[in-house]
């Protein structure tokens, strides 16, 4: 198993780099000081702040004193999936290691990342009490699209959202139009977000369901269908969220090593945490199709 560990834990920073390469939500990863993924088995620790408020200060000058907590909350991964591969007729050692480099960096950027993003839009659009529009498809004119968004920022700042620290997320049918909109009204409108991300209708849903995967030949997510809708585009302020992902630690097998056959085997797992504050509900803003 050491050595199964060793093969695989060499291709983790290519995997980091496949996901954060193709990966639309990757943007609002959480800072690793602020959560701990694997610390115990699977558990995640997420920080967690308190502070006191303003307080007066005394005739002589002084200041009243204040306190602040920090303390991690133990919670379970919101989302856990896995797959094993295996390949048959690999000459060498040498080709099984370019084997088996090609398959986990597109296997991470086909299957996984999609599936994660996802997964994770669908569970902040899906968060009760957040700001929530059923609407056109805002296809036929980018001035709607415009009019709609202008709405959504008057709201989140209204309710003391920090727009530079939200992010846009948009699919590009509703997003395209805007770009033939070369007016002073529409730079204005779509300027102060900390990002704009197109992101395909694809795996922009507000409920998707997993395929539970018992064969090779099935596997991966789609929309909901009783309850799943098209997203037109999601406002998030990163600091309103908090996710986080990790390769579980992947698995090479040789043949010698490999359970049940003459091939190699390539074990993957990935586990992570993706839900909203329950204090900053505000930051997100949910605008989908009727």
């Amino acid at each position: 198993m050491a050595n199964a560990i060793t093969r695989g834990k060499t291709y983790v920073p290519y995997l980091d780099a496949a996901y954060a390469q193709a990966s639309k939500s990757a943007v609002l990863d959480a800072e690793d000081q602020l959560v701990r993924l694997g610390a115990n088995g699977h558990d995640i620790l997420i920080a967690k702040m308190s502070l006191v408020g303003l307080g007066n200060t005394t005739a002589g000058g002084a200041y009243a004193d204040g306190d602040v907590t920090l303390t991690w909350e133990t919670i379970n991964p919101s989302y856990e999936r896995s797959r094993v591969f295996k390949i048959k007729d690999i000459d060498n050692e040498e080709t099984a290691g370019v084997a088996m480099g090609s398959l986990a960096n597109e296997f991470v950027r086909s299957k996984v990342v999609p599936e994660v993003d996802a997964v994770r839009f669908a569970a902040y659009a899906s968060t009760t009490n957040i700001s929530t529009v059923n609407g056109a498809t805002l296809a036929n004119s980018g001035a709607d699209f415009l009019a709609a968004l202008a709405t959504a920022r008057t709201t989140m700042k209204e309710n003391s959202v920090d727009l530079s620290q939200c992010y846009l997320f948009v699919t590009p049918t509703v997003y395209d139009p805007v770009r033939t909109l070369a007016t002073t009204a529409s730079r204005e409108v779509l300027e102060g977000f900390a990002g704009i991300i197109e992101v395909p209708q694809s795996r922009f849903y507000t409920g998707v369901t997993l395929d539970a995967g018992a064969t090779a030949n099935v596997g991966g997510y789609a929309k909901t269908e009783s309850t799943g809708k098209d997203i037109n585009f999601l406002i998030v302020d990163k600091t309103a969220v908090v996710q986080a992902k990790k390769h579980e630690n992947p698995k090479i097998f040789t043949p010698e090593e490999a359970r049940g056959g003459s091939y190699w085997e390539f074990d993957y797992g990935i586990y992570g945490v993706n839900h909203i504050k329950d204090n900053k509900v505000a930051g997100v803003y949910l605008h989908k199709k009727a």
